[in-house]
């Protein structure tokens, strides 16, 4: 498997774990990493927000959208 099929399969799992637990902010900050690797930056940016409304404590998913232009807050 290539790595773009090990994040599609790792955005699908990720997925998974997100609407099961829904206020699980790692899963979303998880899910963010692996929609950035895959340049789906509009929804790497939701997760991150997401996650960071959650309380996550890592900001390392905005420095990179960041550095991408595409975290704005």
């Amino acid at each position: 498997m290539s790595m773009h099929g090990k994040h599609v399969a790792a955005i699908e799992d990720f997925k998974a774990v997100v609407a099961a637990q829904p206020q699980n902010a790692n899963a979303h900050y998880n899910l963010g990493l692996e929609y950035f690797e895959t340049k789906d930056y509009e929804a790497a940016r939701t997760q991150a927000k997401i996650a960071q409304d959650l309380k996550f404590p890592l900001d390392g998913l905005q420095k990179m959208l960041q550095q991408r232009g595409k975290w704005t807050e």
